[in-house]
């Protein structure tokens, strides 16, 4: 199933940049993935397991790293 998602990482330190700066890197580097960087969300597609496993393990790098949010939207009807 192909899925789309569309994530925003909210640091909350004042050093904000190099969480954002890793997440987008761990993206850019899976591969199966469309991933695409908007001002305020960063836009994932492709299949389910993939984009699922890739954005927990960067998700888990990130919490490790440093507090923060994410807002996900997820969709299996609204591709990019």
């Amino acid at each position: 199933m192909e899925i789309s998602v569309e994530i925003s990482l909210y640091p909350l330190e004042e050093k904000f940049n190099k969480p954002i700066e890793l997440f987008v890197e761990q993206m850019e580097q899976t591969k199966d993935i469309l991933f695409e960087t908007g001002k305020m969300s960063s836009y994932l597609s492709g299949e389910y397991k993939t984009v699922m496993q890739a954005m927990t393990k960067a998700m888990e790098n990130i919490l490790e790293l440093s507090p923060s949010a994410f807002v996900i939207k997820l969709s299996n009807a609204c591709p990019i």
